[in-house]
């Protein structure tokens, strides 16, 4: 369950809103947390927003703490909660097959919800943006802050030619597009590179990407900007 926390911008209210609404329909949650910013407090106060669903708890990123500190932060949640500590770290691997093994036990069998073929609910643009966002991140890490959105302006089928995208990514900081394009467009080379190969592997065909780097200042905080992407 991340994204739990006090918003301080709209898109944060709205993804706040978001999490909440679908709390209310979850069979099973799992509530992450990240071993090195536990706070019990914020922990504690999260824990009414589920207490009447079944959920389990996941400690990750404990290949970034001690053992000292993991039985500290294990205990403090054994004091709040009763149910399930899965300690995990998701970068080695360390008990994912646990992790799979208890969501497979405590999800309950029902018909399709959709048609057996249907893979996701969600348009192949969705995909698009959040491939090419990802090669972002990932390349980036820590110089690009989570500020980054993908517009998919075009997104063109034609018979027997390639497909054509168009895509904007938002900035907010002018600082930000400089580090994205690169020396002599380096970066975005690589980021067009990186996205337009995940992509055609996604759609299983061809395509031809075009990104261009807009800086919004503060988009995140302008309410008006927010609605028009959901």
């Amino acid at each position: 369950m991340p994204g739990i926390i006090e918003p301080k911008y709209e898109l944060q209210t709205y993804m706040v809103k978001e999490i909440k609404l679908a709390l209310k329909d979850a069979d099973f949650i799992l509530y992450i947390i990240d071993s090195k910013e536990f706070n019990k407090d914020e922990f504690s106060s999260n824990l009414k927003l589920i207490e009447d669903k079944k959920y389990s708890v996941v400690l990750n990123k404990i290949d970034e703490i001690d053992n000292e500190k993991l039985i500290e932060i294990g205990n403090e949640i054994n004091k709040l909660t009763k149910t399930d500590l899965i300690p995990l770290s998701a970068k080695t691997g360390f008990n994912i097959d646990n992790l799979k093994k208890i969501i497979f036990e405590n999800l309950p069998e029902s018909e399709f919800l959709y048609d057996e073929e249907t893979t996701t609910d969600k348009p192949e643009k969705f995909f698009v943006s959040e491939i090419i966002r990802n090669n972002i991140l990932t390349l980036f890490k820590e110089e690009i802050p989570y500020s980054v959105h993908i517009d998919i302006r075009e997104f063109k089928e034609e018979k027997n030619k390639k497909d054509l995208i168009n895509a904007d990514i938002i900035v907010e900081r002018e600082s930000q597009k400089i580090i994205i394009i690169g020396k002599g467009g380096s970066m975005i080379k690589k980021i067009g590179q990186n996205s337009r190969k995940q992509i055609e592997d996604f759609l299983g065909r061809e395509v031809v990407l075009k990104l261009f780097v807009k800086v919004k200042s503060d988009w995140r905080k302008d309410e008006r900007y927010i609605k028009s992407l959901f």
